[in-house]
């Protein structure tokens, strides 16, 4: 239930925020259904209050890169590799079998 409310005060933060910037309401919708980093709405309004469309888009699409493809992001975790310890000898956990680079 938190998290709800906490969603929809975003949401109408957003929606205000657009509304204010000029930014017509079918297009704030638009933006809330596609959009899935929520930092890349608040750019995208402020960059196309200015008038720079182009960065609005680049800069949507720098802020949603993790989410469309994770192993874009900086921050991915360390692929296994198989030939960790425990791959000498029977074992009971087929985790053990790896390590990470």
């Amino acid at each position: 239930m938190f998290s709800t409310l906490s969603a929809a005060a975003i949401g109408v933060s957003f929606g205000a925020i657009a509304v204010a910037s000029g930014v017509p309401g079918w297009l704030a919708i638009a933006m809330s259904v596609f959009i899935h980093a929520g930092g890349a709405q608040f750019l995208s309004v402020g960059l196309l209050a200015v008038g720079n469309s182009v960065a609005a888009v680049v800069g949507g699409l720098l802020l949603n890169a993790p989410v469309i493809c994770p192993s874009a992001s900086p921050f991915t975790t360390p692929r296994a590799t198989p030939g960790g310890r425990g791959s000498q000898g029977a074992s009971s956990s087929a985790t053990s079998r790896w390590r990470l680079r």
